[in-house]
């Protein structure tokens, strides 16, 4: 097992398509999620697209979380600030679709062998676009485990945590 973040690597340097999505095994997508996120991307000539999410679990509770539909221009540090703090925390990479030359123009990777790898990741993409584009469509199900990571919380996991926030902090 090399860790979600080199799994992730891995798969980036075998994509050839102008886009990449990720989507974790045990959640779920609206069948039109893709193909809804790609033609907003074309539409909006964005380098990054978000879209709405529903946690949800396995005893049947869920909720929803959405953004109003906007385009952010991310050209000043200023806006690019603005856009993270107000999104910081939906910062994960599960509902995103990603413009490939972005990643590859800068050479945006993962960190391995860390938790929060996703975090790092799509902070760091952030920086380098220049504009991302918010949906308001749930089309994202992300399946809260109660044995997932999140949940089972330990001394390394908070060290990781830490960790990448001085990743992204020094970038």
């Amino acid at each position: 097992n090399v860790g979600l973040g080199a799994v992730r690597n891995i798969g980036m340097t075998y994509a050839t398509g102008e886009y990449i999505a990720f989507i974790d095994s045990d959640d779920k997508v609206n069948s039109n999620m893709l193909q809804m996120m790609y033609e907003k991307m074309k539409i909006s000539n964005c380098d990054i697209v978000g879209c709405g999410y529903r946690l949800f679990n396995d005893i049947g509770l869920s909720r929803d979380f959405g953004s109003d539909e906007k385009r952010y221009n991310m050209h000043s540090v200023e806006n690019k600030r603005r856009y993270i703090i107000e999104h910081g925390c939906k910062n994960s990479v599960y509902r995103h679709m990603y413009r490939k030359a972005l990643l590859d123009d800068n050479n945006i990777f993962f960190p391995e062998g860390t938790y929060m790898e996703d975090y790092y990741f799509h902070v760091l993409t952030m920086m380098h676009a220049q504009a991302c584009y918010e949906m308001k469509d749930i089309l994202y199900l992300y399946r809260e485990n109660s044995n997932g990571i999140m949940r089972t919380l330990n001394k390394e996991h908070l060290l990781d945590i830490v960790k990448v926030q001085n990743m992204t902090y020094a970038e």
